[in-house]
């Protein structure tokens, strides 16, 4: 596969050539809270050619401000309203089922402002409510780990058809001390269905963030909104950029974008020959820098 040296490169080459542009965030535009290298540039490139572009994240404890606000302390001027969070598919979910008001148990942050209340739900954290709640949603960080997955344990094992919000699929995330990582709220989400199964149990965690489709049709429908877009945009002239072959590639080939790989993250050149990996993880361009 030909790796190219820059994506703002391609994008200044024919800037009509793509309808929209989806950017991951960490691992694409941050590394370890540092802006990666003319990530700053990128962002200005596609304001100033008119391309329309949001910034997804699988970041599902951060609001879309406090996003916004690392990434300007970075050096990289984004603004609140140009990113679209995990954590936001919570809208769609909550309008198709038609469970605005209704009490969710929340495990963890899921940002400030809280998404949750943003999606007209009434979270709460307290154990002793669990089992009055329509749901739960599994956010990530600042909660008492033991004590809560086994209350939602139990709690599911005595109503089963309760529903799971995970907004970040991932299992776990890179910490920020070197060579660590940190549990994701996908990695609590199948801990909690692994041990309901075992017990007899199927259920069924709502994944919402990348690679599943729920945050790419929040971040379809923002970008029409928000660009006042006519009709909807072809999927193939979406290009969709990230670092991740099993989120950021993977869902936007599901989606039928054009996908675009940076190698400025997880993904180094030499994964790309790695037997295993099929053609529902191969992006359609590959850049060194961005």
């Amino acid at each position: 596969m030909q790796i190219q040296s820059d994506l703002r490169e391609h994008l200044a080459a024919d800037p009509r050539r793509y309808s929209a542009v989806l950017l991951d965030i960490d691992g694409t535009l941050l590394a370890a809270g540092r802006a990666i290298a003319n990530a700053a540039l990128l962002v200005e490139g596609l304001r100033r050619n008119r391309i329309p572009f949001v910034l997804l994240t699988n970041d599902g404890n951060h609001s879309p401000e406090e996003k916004a606000a690392g990434l300007r302390r970075a050096g990289v001027p984004v603004l609140p309203r140009e990113i679209v969070s995990c954590s936001e598919a919570n809208k769609d979910y909550v309008r198709e089922r038609r469970i605005r008001g209704a009490q969710v148990f929340v495990m963890g942050d899921l940002g400030v402002p809280c998404h949750a209340r943003r999606a007209g739900l009434r979270p709460t954290r307290r154990l002793a409510e669990l089992d009055r709640c329509a749901g739960i949603i599994v956010g990530e960080a600042h909660y008492e780990w033991e004590s809560v997955i086994n209350g939602v344990i139990n709690s599911l094992m005595r109503n089963p058809r309760r529903f799971m919000l995970v907004p970040n699929p991932d299992s776990y995330w890179p910490s920020d001390r070197p060579n660590e990582v940190a549990i994701g709220a996908g990695g609590v989400a199948r801990l909690i269905q692994t041990i309901l199964r075992e017990y007899g149990i199927t259920y069924e965690p709502v994944y919402l963030g990348k690679p599943n489709p729920a945050i790419y049709r929040r971040a379809l429908r923002h970008l029409l909104e928000r660009h006042a877009i006519a009709g909807p945009i072809r999927s193939s002239r979406v290009l969709a950029v990230g670092d991740n072959l099993r989120s950021d590639i993977l869902g936007g080939n599901r989606m039928g974008f054009t996908t675009a790989l940076v190698l400025t993250g997880v993904t180094a050149a030499h994964h790309l020959d790695q037997p295993g990996h099929g053609r529902d993880v191969r992006p359609v361009l590959v850049f060194k820098h961005l």
